[in-house]
């Protein structure tokens, strides 16, 4: 995971991409936890839009530009987090009344996908789920 998400290793994505598709291809509404702009001008890419590269999926979620994400927080200041995440609103209504699976790259502590959950059901979703590459 570290050569593909820090060091920029992209061409590993192929290795998960049918997996990804052949579990994720059927659900209503995919939605993956976004980068922010920094992680994004860094890194050169989105991990987790690499690993969703053949399904269809909703960037409904921003990220919030005053706080940062917890790629490179300890499990105390993860669980501590508070809302990093807000709804685009040109495309709520992808996300109303839908049943939508959150896709993220690796679930350490919960705290990403139970903040994007939050976000998603206080804007409309019917119900929310997660799916990640690695725990």
């Amino acid at each position: 995971m570290k050569k593909y998400k820090f060091n920029g290793d992209y061409y590993l994505r192929k290795v998960f991409s049918k997996q990804f598709f052949d579990k994720l291809n059927h659900k209503e509404c995919l939605v993956p936890i976004p980068i922010s702009k920094n992680t994004m001008y860094k890194r050169r890419f989105n991990q987790v839009h690499g690993l969703m590269e053949n399904l269809k999926f909703q960037d409904v979620l921003l990220v919030d530009k005053q706080k940062n994400t917890q790629s490179h927080h300890n499990k105390k200041q993860r669980m501590a987090m508070q809302q990093i995440f807000s709804i685009d609103d040109r495309y709520m209504h992808l996300i109303v009344g839908k049943n939508v699976t959150i896709v993220d790259d690796v679930y350490t502590t919960g705290t990403t996908i139970r903040l994007a959950a939050a976000i998603l059901k206080e804007n409309g979703a019917k119900s929310v789920s997660g799916f990640t590459l690695a725990r």
